[in-house]
């Protein structure tokens, strides 16, 4: 009997150390996905993550871009 219940609270306590990896969102995948013409939602679905995590990413994305093209425009 206690052998099992000390089995059964190493399992949840294994699968909880679990959920915050398995929570994080690949923004450069999203990226790629939304240069193929996918729309937030399809994305979300794909992903099994929430339509807000996309438009974090782009708003990250575009934060991004303006301090690489200052640096683009130099080279030309």
């Amino acid at each position: 009997m206690r052998a099992t219940v000390l089995g059964i609270a190493a399992g949840l306590t294994v699968m909880l150390g679990m959920v915050p990896s398995a929570s994080a969102v690949n923004c450069k995948q999203v990226l790629k996905y939304l240069s193929t013409g996918r729309t937030p939602d399809e994305i979300a679905e794909t992903m099994v993550i929430d339509v807000g995590e996309i438009k974090k990413c782009q708003a990250e994305a575009a934060k991004a871009a303006p301090a690489a093209t200052p640096a683009a425009e130099k080279k030309e």
